[in-house]
């Protein structure tokens, strides 16, 4: 047995840490200048104060500014978090171990790495009120007079911790909580996300009720028409590949935004299209149709039509442009009749079947069923995560082909379905993407960590948040 095994450990574990940390660490860090890659015990931050312009006589000598330098020192300390885990005690219980003690010193890190930076704030000099008289609407518009009256830049990079009991008085104000104040911007609200394009090329999206509006600066580009109320803003989530970027939304078909030569264009995700006209998008049986059975006859529209009655109400006229599999054939809706009939038709002929069928799915995602809450792309798999009927399903397009979700026959770089399985009923809120696949729903976090990714090796692990409080 090799000595030296345990160095592998070690440096896993270090790995894990430094990975677990960026994902979930310290939440104020990236609130502060930092630096990475010090090499010494010490290093420094230069601040210069602000210049004042000046005119000067035709000739005369232009007016020096005298910038005020004052460089501030930090002296490096080193802090761990770590605890023993042994090999054979691993054989012995059914959780990565590592795993969690990796996490968990990432939090006490993280907590730690906070800690300096509160403690660091304590020690600043201005007030503008005592802690006795609770946070109210004046006190932060005194707080933020005071920051202009300092010349703190007002560009993006101002921020305000908030204690518990602080948040809970914010929760009281309108301006606060009310999605009419979170961004006024001329007579709409609007929440902003930047869109780099490339390097050089970068702008701020304005969405507001109805609208995309695209700044270069302070120049508007271009103003675009969207699907979304106000009310949506909130909710939308959005992922983005090179010079697109695509929204989600449980509500609204997803919308692409997509930078051409000259201009932005937002159009509809569409799912990839087959020679034969079949789609390739994702079907299932959702819970609330197991029981139902449909009855295939001929419809007087043509071959290729037929009548579907169903043994209970079911049906509604959302179902209308949908699609549905069954008999081997994918379906698209051609009319509500009633909600146990319904009329649809297919590419090329059918048979009619001397039973009723059991064996039946819908589209994943469409009106009745409404789409995905939450997207990201992994190991070039574009992934929504949860749906309005089916809030605890995964869909993954096949690798490189991001409107491609026809699961085929499960080669390795098709798509991928699964569902997160647990005791509770749980919607997913968002998923990550960084060296695992990372997914938070309403009860807990879950982790794909396979590499590569594929329909044979897709295993969730379960993080169980109780071990890092």
């Amino acid at each position: 047995m090799s000595v030296s095994i345990d160095q592998v450990f070690v440096k896993q574990f270090e790995a894990d840490v430094h990975l677990a940390y960026q994902q979930m660490g310290t939440k104020l860090r990236s609130t502060i200048r930092s630096k990475a890659g010090v090499v010494g015990s010490s290093t420094t931050f230069q601040k210069i104060g602000k210049g004042t312009a000046a005119t000067k006589s035709r000739h005369g000598i232009v007016p020096v500014m005298n910038l005020n330098h004052e460089p501030v020192e930090c002296i490096l300390q080193d802090y761990y978090a770590g605890d023993w885990v042994d090999a054979l005690d691993e054989l012995k219980v059914n959780i990565d171990e590592r795993r969690v003690v990796a996490s968990a010193g990432a939090y006490a890190l993280g907590r730690k790495t906070d800690e300096l930076i509160i403690t660091a704030m304590n020690n600043a000099t201005v007030e503008v009120a005592d802690y006795s008289t609770g946070l109210t609407k004046d006190l932060i518009m005194s707080s933020i007079e005071q920051l202009n009256t300092n010349d703190v830049p007002d560009d993006g990079r101002r921020f305000a911790v908030v204690g518990v009991h602080q948040w809970n008085e914010l929760l009281s104000m309108d301006e606060f909580v009310s999605a009419d104040y979170f961004m006024a911007w001329g007579t709409r609200s609007a929440r902003i996300i930047s869109f780099s394009v490339s390097e050089n090329e970068k702008y701020i999206l304005a969405l507001s009720d109805g609208h995309i509006t695209i700044y270069n600066n302070e120049t508007m580009v271009q103003d675009l028409q969207t699907p979304w109320d106000k009310v949506d803003l909130i909710g939308l989530q959005y992922a983005q590949r090179f010079g697109t970027m695509i929204f989600v939304h449980p509500n609204y078909q997803p919308q692409i935004l997509e930078k051409n030569i000259d201009s932005f264009e937002l159009s509809d995700f569409e799912f990839s299209v087959n020679s034969d006209m079949t789609n390739n998008m994702p079907f299932m049986r959702f819970d609330d149709s197991k029981d139902v059975y449909i009855t295939v006859s001929t419809s007087s529209y043509g071959n290729n039509f037929a009548t579907f009655t169903i043994n209970k109400n079911f049906w509604t006229s959302d179902n209308v442009g949908g699609r549905l599999f069954l008999l081997n054939k994918q379906w698209s809706v051609y009319e509500y009749v009633s909600p146990n009939v319904i009329i649809a038709s297919t590419n090329g002929s059918y048979t009619t079947p001397s039973g009723s069928v059991s064996d039946w799915k819908e589209s994943a995602f469409g009106v009745r069923r409404g789409w995905t809450y939450s997207i990201s792309f992994h190991q070039d798999r574009l992934v929504f995560g949860g749906s309005r009927s089916h809030p605890s399903g995964i869909w993954m397009s096949k690798v490189g082909d991001h409107d491609n979700f026809n699961v085929g026959t499960g080669l390795d770089d098709e798509s991928i379905f699964i569902t997160l399985l647990s005791e509770q009923r749980q919607q997913i809120c968002t998923i990550v993407s960084s060296d695992n696949l990372q997914i938070l729903t309403s009860v807990g976090e879950w982790a794909i960590s396979n590499k590569p990714l594929t329909p044979a090796s897709v295993n969730t692990t379960y993080i169980y948040w109780q071990y890092f409080k």
